[in-house]
């Protein structure tokens, strides 16, 4: 590595930008006094992180910036930029090339640039320690200051040694090391200070949220009864109200159809109060009946004159026997015709009553057929005779519809009277739980022992109006055979009947008449019959519709009873609900009314368990809901903190590691590089001076703390005023000084050959420039920084010396580039570059640059012009 190129705008004299190029062969700077060589010198070291204006010649920072002159205005800002060629790899960076730039402006702003690039003046310094490059001791010795080591205390001395011994760079990163931890131990102290506040209100806030996980915790116990407790009591009301609003449902339909009924009914019984045109009938058929009687009687008493004229004229002939014949063959033809009226009379009623049996059993029927619906409530025996009695039921109703004689009639009879008892048996099986299967059963009884006994009556009807029907037909048989006898006399009496013509047209007349009145007896008994069966149809609706009307008016009780039922149940869920709102919150309410499986439980004891939690909870206490914030605020502050605390403890402990792993480094690299400059100095001490003594000596300084870093020393040894309280950071930093110090000082004994003196202060002038040099040289030797910038270290050197250090320097040389501002001829005649300073009457510093082996060249050219 080596300096190839420096450019300097608006530092000090240099208003104007001024570049300046190097190669790594000696460079000499010269110039006028006051021109402003030093100030080349200056922004070398002042781009490598120079922050003491003492040394950069200066009280502010601002003095860095041209300040302007008469005939030029100041400048608002001073850059120096230094290119360092980089190939060789020698600073631990990627780039062949660096580029370090410092600016600063007159407002107090400054900034560094790594090859245009922003970084911190410790990046800087850290990436030159590493390149070898002292920026405070020997890479730039400014004018004055080659004697400077020689004069300083052992203990300023150190830092100079540091560099030279190349552990600057350990150094550094044991200042940010201890920095660093220092700040860690602050930071430490600091988080435990906290911690010590916070921990006392985490105690209490934790028993605080203690209390509040176990109210929690009986909150949710609570909640977990409250939700089985009310859903059930919940679902039991909802329950009972939708089986009694089904219910109330069923008995509204049940009246709706009974009212239908009733409306069908009462139109049925309006429409037979209307058939009653027959009465019309029935008088005309009456009076047409009286005529015709009336002319028969006539007939008759006419038929029986000539009978008599007859049996008188038979008796004159001495037939008497044939007119009594006669005689008792009309009384038997009277006889006959009145058995067969009553005959068929009787007929006619026993039509009527299959009839109405019919009707009533076909009612029967019906009231089985109803029975079905509840037959499954009977068990497997009822249901089975149900269904035995409903077919049985059929087929009698089937033969009824086919009957053809009275004793098919008496058996229809007898079987209907047998279901009829197998029915009330049933009826008997059923009623043991009549009032759980329907609220109509009374009703239901009452209609089926009405059906009973009006089919009783009928069968005893039907079988009377046989006996007396049989005893008619009898007697019929008898008057017919009497009267076959009779005629049978006759015809024998008498073979050749002579009648007389008026006998026989009344006789004719008569039949005629008779069959008219049997016609009329016939339509008669029909519209009898026809009204004895309307008034039974009319009084069957009459009762049906009675018991419609009781039915509905059941219903209607029932249902209004229903309807309070419904309203108290419907008054218990309201208040509920209000119960559930009052001690439930809504989300809970949610879940207690959702659809879902209810645990059968005992209401008391849950209730009192209820009661139970309360007071536990009441116990218990409220607590405000700020609480829970705060605990969780300040338990995240404490488990960070905490945290912090933890970390803060292991990189203090990293921290330490890493500082005694520096020490280590520091403490070897040091002595071994302190030997090293001891002998190289000795050679170069005995070089400059031709023999004599010399030797660097460590200085094994251990002083207290409190007088290292709590008390000031004057000139003459004695302690000023007393120090200060230290801080926690001010002991650990004098501590870490102390042991960051393997010696306090360094102490340079030096005897020139035949002298013989007690200190260094003893040397002349001159002896203290050769010292000096000897001991940069040395340095330079042992640890080589890439370039030297020498500002008039010879001034105080005569020609002898001079010529001697400049024999150095081209030693040297192979290893580190120089730079040097100097007024000596023989520095300046080995210089490959020589680059002059002047100043003109603007005040601004410029170049003038010249290779002197290109001026050789030109100068021999001149002085031999034909080469």
């Amino acid at each position: 590595m080596f300096l190839q190129k420096i450019e300097i705008q608006g530092f000090k004299s240099f208003a104007n930008k001024t570049i300046l190029e190097f190669n790594r062969e000696l460079t000499a700077i010269v110039g006028p006094n006051g021109s402003g060589k030093s100030n080349v010198a200056d922004a070398v070291r002042w781009v490598l992180g120079e922050q003491s204006l003492k040394l950069l010649r200066g009280k502010k920072a601002e003095d860095v910036i041209f300040a302007g002159s008469d005939k030029k205005n100041r400048s608002g800002m001073a850059e120096v930029s230094i290119y360092l060629n980089n190939e060789d790899g020698q600073a631990p960076i990627e780039y062949s090339e660096l580029i370090i730039t410092r600016r600063v402006f007159r407002d107090g702003q400054s900034e560094y640039l790594l090859n245009q690039n922003q970084v911190r003046l410790q990046d800087i310094q850290l990436l030159m320690a590493r390149a070898s490059v002292g920026q405070k001791t020997y890479s730039v010795i400014a004018q004055g200051m080659i004697d400077s080591v020689l004069l300083a205390s052992p203990g300023e001395r150190k830092e100079f040694f540091e560099e030279a011994t190349g552990v600057k760079q350990y150094q550094i990163k044991r200042e940010q090391s201890i920095n660093k931890l220092v700040t860690t131990y602050e930071n430490l102290e600091q988080a435990k200070i906290l911690v010590q506040e916070i921990e006392p209100r985490l105690r209490v806030l934790t028993r605080q949220i203690k209390r509040l996980e176990r109210r929690e915790e009986l909150e949710v116990l609570l909640q977990g009864l409250q939700k089985k407790y009310y859903r059930f009591r919940y679902q039991q009301l909802a329950l009972s109200c939708w089986q009694v609003g089904d219910g109330l449902a069923a008995k509204i339909t049940l009246g709706e159809e009974r009212l239908k009924t009733i409306t069908e009914l009462q139109a049925r019984l309006a429409a037979l109060e209307k058939t009653a045109s027959w009465s019309q009938t029935w008088r005309e058929l009456q009076i047409k009946q009286v005529g015709l009687r009336n002319h028969l009687s006539e007939l008759t008493r006419e038929q029986t004159l000539a009978q008599a004229a007859e049996e008188i004229g038979h008796l004159k002939r001495g037939e008497g026997e044939i007119a009594l014949l006669k005689q008792r063959r009309q009384e038997l033809i009277e006889e006959l015709k009145l058995a067969q009226t009553q005959f068929s009379q009787f007929n006619l009623e026993i039509e009527h009553g299959r009839k109405q049996l019919q009707s009533k059993l076909e009612e029967q029927v019906k009231l089985v057929d109803w029975f079905v619906g509840l037959a499954k409530g009977g068990g497997s025996w009822a249901e089975s005779e149900l269904t035995k009695l409903i077919s049985e039921q059929r087929e009698l109703k089937q033969h009824l519809l086919s009957v053809k004689s009275l004793t098919e009639v008496k058996t229809l009879a007898n079987q209907a009277g047998a279901i009829a008892e197998r029915l009330q048996i049933l009826a008997k099986h059923w009623s043991e739980d009549a009032a759980s299967q329907s609220p109509d059963w009374d009703s239901c009884w009452q209609q089926r022992d009405h059906l009973a006994q009006e089919i009783g009556g009928l069968e005893a009807n039907l079988n009377q109006q046989a006996i007396q029907l049989s005893a008619k037909q009898e007697s019929s048989e008898r008057l017919q055979a009497s009267l076959f006898k009779i005629e049978a006399s006759l015809e024998s009496k008498a073979p050749v009947k002579v009648k007389s013509g008026e006998t026989e047209e009344l006789g004719s007349t008569i039949k005629q008449v008779e069959q008219e009145l049997t016609m009329i007896d016939e339509k008669l008994q029909e519209l009898h019959n026809q009204e004895e069966s309307s008034k039974s149809d009319l009084f069957k609706l009459q009762r049906e519709l009675d018991r419609a009307q009781n039915l509905a008016q059941t219903y209607s009780q029932e249902k209004h009873e229903l309807e309070l039922a419904k309203a108290r149940l419907e008054t218990k869920l309201e208040d509920l609900e209000r119960e559930m709102v009052q001690e439930a919150p809504l989300e809970l309410i949610h879940e207690i009314k959702a659809a879902g499986e209810t645990e059968t439980i005992a209401e008391g004891a849950t209730a009192l368990e209820i009661k139970k939690l309360k007071g536990q909870l009441e116990l218990t206490g409220g607590i405000e809901p700020e609480v829970v914030s705060d605990y969780e605020q300040t338990k995240t502050r404490f488990d960070f903190l905490t945290g912090q605390i933890t970390d803060l403890e292991q990189a203090t402990q990293a921290l330490e590691a890493i500082i005694q792993d520096l020490d280590e480094t520091i403490a070897q690299r040091f002595l071994v590089s302190f030997r090293a400059i001891n002998e190289k100095f000795v050679e170069y001490f005995k070089l400059l001076f031709s023999g004599g003594k010399v030797q660097l000596v460590l200085q094994k300084i251990e002083p207290s703390l409190e007088e290292e870093a709590g008390s000031e020393t004057t000139a003459d040894g004695q302690a000023e005023v007393e120090a200060k309280p230290l801080s926690v950071r001010e002991k650990f930093l004098a501590k870490e000084k102390i042991k960051a110090g393997l010696f306090a000082g360094v102490e340079i004994q030096a005897t020139p050959p035949g002298k013989k003196l007690a200190t260094i202060a003893s040397l002349s002038g001159g002896e203290k420039a050769l010292a000096s040099i000897a001991l940069i040289c040395a340095i330079i030797s042992f640890n080589p920084s890439p370039f030297v910038v020498l500002d008039e270290v010879d001034a105080a050197l005569d020609e002898s010396n001079s010529e001697r250090f400049a024999a150095i320097l081209d030693k040297l040389m192979v290893h580190t580039q120089f730079i040097t501002i100097t007024h000596n001829r023989a520095t300046m005649r080995r210089a490959a570059v020589l680059y002059g300073v002047t100043m003109g009457d603007d005040g601004i510093s410029k170049l003038l640059s010249v290779k002197l082996e290109e001026a050789k060249e030109m100068a021999g050219k001149k002085l031999n012009p034909k080469t």
